[in-house]
């Protein structure tokens, strides 16, 4: 799907900004279309992985730990990556549960004060100004980035994609509970949660989820939030790019009514113009129109009824004990 109208109205001297804290892969396809007018800037202390990302051209990559503060940390290095983290495996719990050996320790990596950094002393020291969209997978330990970010970093974000855990999958993590109450206390709400299940290793050889483990969770800032963020940018260029590129957050995750919010918001503020106002309206109704195509009498029905047939002929779960949820918002997270 392209966005080019949206692009177009943002200041090419603010790029819409995506922070991805934990970056193995690199970002999803997803922001695929906007990559050219977007500014990457990862972090990733698995050096296994970080080889690979610092290679690429259009992104920034760090191997700091982002912490709450700076300070000595240990690094737990795992078998399987992307499941290293400061924290250490909780075995008691992952020994219910099949293909724990991926969180076996393998190496202890020190990383010194000088290698551990909040978030907001990273951003705002390298003279970053703006910050639009937080990706945060770092096993464990996102509650404490997001502590470190509350000053500099979260005011200014609109959007958050979180992995959150349910269930202690590492000693003395916080667990989702922790991190919604404090994102709700800091002007974000919650917009979805793509869940993942895990089977008990006892028995797993039936059709049907397991226990609720894990989860990517999306959070957008609240209104009342934004209208106080919006009406403290003073100029003009700046608070209009802001309000287009909290739009595109919306469109990316297919959240159109969300889109429209804001529009509308920014019009009641006139911070729109009549005129921008209607052609951008226009512009999201014709990508929501666009994106669940095609429409037809009966198609709510044909999806029930074929929705009851595969139930019947559903399979077992992914290597026969782990099951998710296919969507996060209004599209497939790949």
């Amino acid at each position: 799907m392209r966005y080019d109208f949206f692009i177009k109205r943002i200041d090419k001297r603010i790029p819409f900004v995506y922070l991805d804290l934990g970056s193995m892969g690199g970002p999803s396809k997803k922001w695929n279309s906007l990559r050219g007018a977007m500014k990457i800037i990862g972090f990733e202390p698995d050096a296994r992985e970080y080889s690979k990302l610092k290679a690429e051209n259009d992104a920034i990559y760090f191997d700091n730990i982002i912490y709450s503060h700076s300070q000595d940390l240990t690094y737990y290095v795992t078998r399987g990556h992307g499941k290293s983290s400061i924290f250490k495996p909780n075995r008691k719990i992952l020994s219910q549960f099949e293909d724990t050996e991926r969180f076996d320790i393998v190496a202890e990596e020190h990383f010194s004060v000088n290698k551990v950094a909040s978030l907001d002393d990273v951003i705002s020291t390298n003279g970053i100004k703006d910050v639009d969209f937080l990706k945060l997978d770092t096993q464990g330990s996102e509650l404490k980035i997001l502590e470190g970010s509350r000053n500099y970093v979260l005011p200014k974000i609109f959007g958050i994609q979180i992995e959150v855990e349910f269930i202690p999958i590492y000693n003395d993590q916080p667990l989702f509970r922790d991190i919604d109450l404090f994102l709700s206390q800091n002007g974000f709400q919650l917009i979805d949660v793509r869940r993942y299940y895990w089977k008990r290793r006892d028995f797993f050889q039936y059709v049907g989820k397991g226990q609720i483990t894990t989860g990517d969770a999306l959070y957008f800032k609240s209104q009342e939030a934004l209208l106080t963020e919006w009406e403290n940018i003073k100029e003009i260029s700046a608070r209009t790019s802001k309000i287009y590129k909290c739009i595109l957050t919306c469109l990316i995750y297919k959240m159109f009514d969300y889109a429209v919010m804001l529009a509308s918001i920014a019009r009641q503020l006139k911070f729109f113009s009549q005129r921008d106002y209607d052609l951008t309206i226009k512009e999201i109704k014709h990508l929501a129109r666009r994106a669940f195509w095609p429409h037809f009498p009966g198609k709510s029905f044909l999806y029930k009824v074929g929705l009851n047939i595969c139930e019947r002929f559903k399979p077992f779960s992914y290597l026969g004990w782990a099951d998710s949820d296919r969507m996060i918002g209004n599209i497939k997270d790949v």
